[in-house]
């Protein structure tokens, strides 16, 4: 008897519905759930805050999460030293001026097509291809280098800079338009022979609710989105270590790089309840917990997958084991969900123990189950209604017992086994309706 006691999970854009008919359960490899890149200097972990160019550089492609060599690495620093030469050759007193100049510098030697995905580095050299994030954190790293003080600006859906003046000014820097520095701002693009100039104002956009992130968040930025990208691919052997490496390494903003890491794992957790895949969902969330530390969206999934993989055996009346299950996974429960667990269990054995009785035509013995179910569940609607369907099919068995009676006019017969009936059922109706019958033709 399937009593559906599954919740539905609509976590981070993945939507479940855990249709048993529609779900088809395939085999899920729990992904590692901690770090797969251990940033080291000789050895021992980067403890710096402000980042050089080349540290920025190299964390950058680190946080690309692919496998380069060092040949790779050298082939990127001898080009973004070839880039740094040229600003430092043409760099003036003037932060304004010097900010220009490294876009025009980009712009002249490495970008060439904006790619609204395009968040690598290595690849940003390989192709000219580029994003927010790849052009700022280039910006970034040329300005460091060239001593300007630029920082990257964070919003939901964009990536900019800030240089701070040495008189205690700022400006932005819109790093995807090559005429971005200090937008808002009317600026000539170009003057020809006959003098005639032409301007062009940048416009300020997706600049509100920013958030200043430091060097350390910005070089992760390109994790972030590829995280984001293999969790869209289900791609979660790659994306949650990637991610764990995220929130390893970044030290001021921890709380909001750990709620990126636990989205990460609840959305594997929601594809692996997806395709009932329960036991390798709450050993992740579960590893994560033991490893990072409890937080609430973990514990909430946590708590629904468990309570699903025992419904799964309620549903399929396997008892012992939804018994076992509750027992094994108790240790992220609440006591909310482990009592609601319990009490789906007392349920879906009560209710299948009933429907057996009924099966039998043990109608007063089913009813009298589900009193004392209710004893114990006294809302219950389900027990409610087991309870009348038994006392009804109980009235309707011994109607259809004194009907031959009736026709034979043994109304003393039939007349007394509706009143020992009606002992046990007093408030049946068709058991009282055929008394009065019986009475009215005696």
């Amino acid at each position: 008897m399937g009593f559906n006691f599954f919740k539905r999970l609509n976590l981070f854009a993945i939507i479940i519905f855990l249709a048993m008919s529609s779900v088809v359960a395939k085999d899920i490899k729990v992904p590692q759930e901690t770090a797969s890149l251990r940033i080291t200097y000789d050895g021992k972990p980067f403890e710096g805050e402000n980042l050089s160019g080349s540290d920025i550089l190299l964390f950058s492609i680190l946080f690309e999460g692919e496998d380069l060599s060092a040949e790779d690495f050298e082939v990127f620093q001898e080009y973004y030293n070839d880039l740094l030469g040229k600003v430092r050759k043409g760099r003036t007193e003037n932060e304004l001026e010097n900010a220009e100049l490294i876009m025009k510098v980009m712009y002249d030697n490495v970008l060439s097509n904006y790619s609204r995905r395009q968040t690598k580095l290595s690849v940003m050299f390989k192709t000219g291809n580029y994003n927010c994030v790849s052009s700022s954190l280039l910006f970034l790293a040329l300005a460091k280098d060239c001593g300007l003080d630029a920082r990257i600006q964070e919003t939901s859906v964009h990536a900019f800079i800030t240089v701070y003046t040495k008189d205690g000014q700022k400006f932005d820097v819109e790093t995807t338009n090559p005429a971005g520095v200090n937008p808002g701002e009317k600026k000539m693009i170009s003057q020809n022979s006959s003098g005639s100039k032409k301007y062009t104002i940048v416009p300020k956009t997706y600049y509100s609710n920013r958030v200043e992130i430091s060097d350390r968040k910005a070089v992760t930025l390109p994790a972030k989105n590829i995280c984001a990208e293999l969790s869209d691919r289900n791609e979660f052997e790659k994306g949650i270590p990637l991610a764990a490496s995220v929130y390893e390494f970044v030290t001021k903003e921890k709380a909001a790089v750990r709620k990126d890491y636990d989205a990460m794992c609840a959305n594997f957790a929601a594809y692996a309840n997806q395709n009932r895949q329960y036991e390798a969902a709450l050993k992740l969330l579960r590893a994560v917990m033991d490893y990072y530390g409890k937080s609430d969206l973990l514990v909430r999934n946590y708590n629904d997958i468990a309570y699903n993989a025992v419904a799964e055996s309620c549903n399929i009346n396997d008892f012992k084991n939804a018994r076992n299950l509750l027992v094994s996974y108790n240790y992220y429960l609440t006591e909310k969900t482990t009592q609601e667990i319990i009490d789906m269990i007392f349920e879906s054995e009560m209710l299948e123990e009933i429907q057996d009785l009924m099966h039998q035509n043990k109608f007063l013995e089913a009813a009298k189950l589900a009193d004392e179910a209710l004893l114990r569940q006294s809302q219950n609607q389900q027990f409610k209604k087991a309870k009348s369907n038994s006392l009804y099919n109980h009235g309707v068995t011994v109607h259809n017992q004194v009907v031959p009676l009736l026709n034979n006019k043994e109304y003393k017969e039939a007349l007394q086994i509706l009143e020992n009936a009606l002992k046990d059922n007093p408030s049946n109706q068709m058991i009282n309706d055929d008394i009065k019958k019986i009475k009215s033709r005696m």
